[in-house]
């Protein structure tokens, strides 16, 4: 019985940290869409960066067979996307390949 409520409260405390506010408001609708959705293999992030000194966020979601990472400025504006089936992106000066300190700031936890 211990153990069945040890683990009840390390599951409990590690749900509640991968509940967080995201900031820019439309990150947190975003992740509020996908939590309605079946949990997806890879599971679904949300990624902050740098590009050219400016904030910027990438979201990886998987559709159908494709992988996808959609990137938007800090007003929530869509700049491009890379991934598909094969590879494509339509992504300017390739933005891509030079974020600086991108780190994970959501994955969905289920």
């Amino acid at each position: 019985m211990r153990y069945l409520l040890l683990f009840i409260l390390v599951v409990s405390c590690r749900t509640a940290s991968n509940s967080v506010d995201l900031e820019p408001l439309c990150l947190q609708e975003t992740v509020e869409k996908i939590m309605t959705e079946p949990p997806q293999t890879p599971r679904s992030e949300i990624k902050q960066g740098f590009y050219n000194n400016n904030r910027i966020y990438v979201y990886s979601e998987k559709r159908g067979i494709s992988d996808f990472a959609i990137i938007l400025n800090s007003e929530c504006e869509y700049l491009c996307e890379i991934g598909g089936v094969g590879g494509t992106a339509n992504c300017p000066n390739n933005i891509f390949e030079n974020l600086k300190n991108l780190e994970l700031i959501w994955i969905d936890p289920r």
